[in-house]
Formats: structure tokens, C-alpha cells, sequence
């Protein structure tokens, strides 16, 4: 295989999914570059500072080619020291009448210290500066064509499999909560996305409350396909969700699974403003 030529190489690679391109990578230099080229294709960052500087800092200097963006959301609980060793979002076991060697202590205040460092960063961040971070990734993947937005927990509660979420969780000892939404996150690129004609496919993983979105100032002009996991409507109406649709006139794809805890409630689809709209696909919802 070594003198297999980087065409063939190129296509083999593209079956492969992400673990096994960077293990195949570490094989032979033969290997490399292709297997790289073709991991750089899809991008996962989790949305932390440190996470988006790196990745910010590393696109400018590799400029990959890259169609999809996964950004992982997730919020840590602010406690004290006690409160951190007996929190039940815990990694490892803290618990005072567990960790009673010196060893175990230090390891355990050095976590602590970690972990309070990260909570102090991630409070300092500004709306401002999310966004310019977000246009600076968006603006360096001039081939990004879809976008997903997940919470960092997956539907089973459970932390998704993401190289910089386990390597945080390890410093900090701390798991992600397993409650919360990304509306913040989604309200920070439904502002910048009018500026990138390029994206066609967007993907919202999290439960999304539009509510806390507001109305967006310009509309989404490229967007074709919209996919929603988890739509919270208990403080939302049938006309914000219809409003909320109107800022994607491109639409031809649109599927909506609403949470299950609200209430029903009743969407009118012939007041759906998205003319091009071809597949509707909406669950856990009664329409009309």
C-alpha cells in the first residue's frame, strides 16, 4: 500500500470516519496527509474559549477544507470546594472519605484549581467576543457548507465522545450539566450566518427556545435545510414559531422535533412562510 497512488489513497479514505483516519494517519507519512486532508473535512470544536482560540489559531495556519462545522455546547455549575467533591457531575471520585491519602488530596485541590480557572475564563466571555470569534472560524473555511450545533450531553444524559470535552472533564474533574439549552449559541450564529451565503445545511442538536433567541435582523438567505432536535414551545406561540421560519425564505427542507414535556400546541402549516419548502417533517406536534 505504500505504493498506492494518492488517488486511490484519497478515495479509500473518504469511507473512513474520523477515528480511523487519524489511527491510519499514524501509520505511515504515506498515509498522512491524505487522512488528515480528509479529517479536516468535517471540524468538532467544543465551545469554550481556550477550545475556539485553538481552533481559530489553527485553521489560519493549516486553511483546511473543511464542509462541516460541529460546535459542542456545554455549562459547568459554579461551587465551592465542597460542593465540587460532592457534586454528582463528579468525573472521579472526590469525596473526602475516599480521597484521604495525600496523594489523592493534592490530585484532588490541583483538579479544584483547574477547574476554578475554567469557570473564572469561561465567565469573562462577552457576547462581543464570541461573535468575532465565530466570524474569524467562519471566515478562514471559505468550503464550510453545514453547521450543527449540539449540546455537549447527549439524549441518554450522557457526555458526547469529543477529544477536547474528555481532556477538559479530565482536568477539571467535572462533568458538563446535563440540563440547559444552546439558544445562546445559536443566537450567536443565526447574527453572523446572513454574512455567509455558502451554508446551506444547518443542524440544532440541543433544545432550542426561540423566546430567548429574539427576532433576527436579517434573513438567512442560503439556508435550505433546517433541522431542529428538541423545540421547546411552553413559552412560545405558533406565530413566533412562524416569524422564526420566515428568516430562512430559501427553505426546502425543515425538520422539527418538539420537546415532549410542553403542552401540545397547534402549527398551521399553510402559514408556513417558506415558499420553496419541499419536506416538512414535524414530530411530537399537532398541525393543521
Amino acid at each position: 500500500m505504500e505504493r498506492m497512488p494518492y488517488e486511490i489513497i484519497h478515495e479509500f479514505v473518504s469511507y473512513l470516519d474520523s477515528r480511523s483516519l487519524l489511527n491510519l494517519a499514524l501509520t505511515s507519512s504515506h498515509f498522512n496527509h491524505a487522512c488528515l486532508s480528509e479529517a479536516s473535512r468535517h471540524l468538532c470544536v467544543l465551545n469554550t474559549l481556550s477550545a475556539l482560540s485553538g481552533l481559530t489559531h489553527h485553521i489560519k495556519q493549516t486553511t483546511p477544507l473543511t464542509r462541516a462545522l460541529t460546535v459542542y455546547h456545554g455549562e459547568w455549575p459554579e461551587c465551592d470546594y465542597k460542593e465540587w467533591q460532592l457534586h454528582p457531575l463528579q468525573v472521579y471520585e472526590a469525596h473526602p472519605f475516599v480521597s484521604q491519602s495525600p496523594s489523592k488530596k493534592e490530585n484532588a485541590l490541583q483538579a479544584f484549581r483547574h477547574y476554578r480557572h475554567f469557570v473564572a475564563v469561561e465567565g469573562s466571555r462577552s457576547r462581543h467576543g464570541d461573535i468575532r470569534r465565530l466570524n474569524q472560524i467562519l471566515s478562514s473555511l471559505p468550503q464550510l457548507e453545514q453547521i450543527t450545533i449540539s449540546h455537549a450531553c447527549s439524549h441518554a444524559r450522557k457526555p458526547k465522545k469529543n477529544a477536547q470535552l474528555t481532556r477538559l472533564c479530565q482536568q477539571i474533574w467535572l462533568f458538563p450539566g446535563r440540563r440547559g439549552s444552546v439558544d445562546r449559541l445559536v443566537g450567536d450564529f443565526l447574527t453572523i450566518l446572513p454574512n455567509y451565503a455558502r451554508i446551506q445545511d444547518l443542524k440544532i442538536e440541543g433544545e432550542l427556545r426561540l423566546e430567548s433567541i429574539g427576532p433576527l435582523h436579517a434573513a438567512l438567505r442560503s439556508v435550505t435545510r433546517l433541522d431542529i432536535g428538541s423545540l421547546s414551545m411552553a413559552n412560545t406561540t405558533a406565530t413566533t414559531f412562524n416569524v422564526f421560519l420566515s428568516s430562512f425564505p430559501a427553505l426546502q427542507n425543515l425538520h422539527v422535533n418538539f420537546s415532549r414535556c410542553d403542552p401540545p400546541t397547534l402549527i398551521p402549516l399553510d402559514r408556513v412562510p417558506c415558499p420553496e419548502l419541499r419536506s416538512v417533517s414535524l414530530a411530537n406536534i399537532v398541525t393543521t
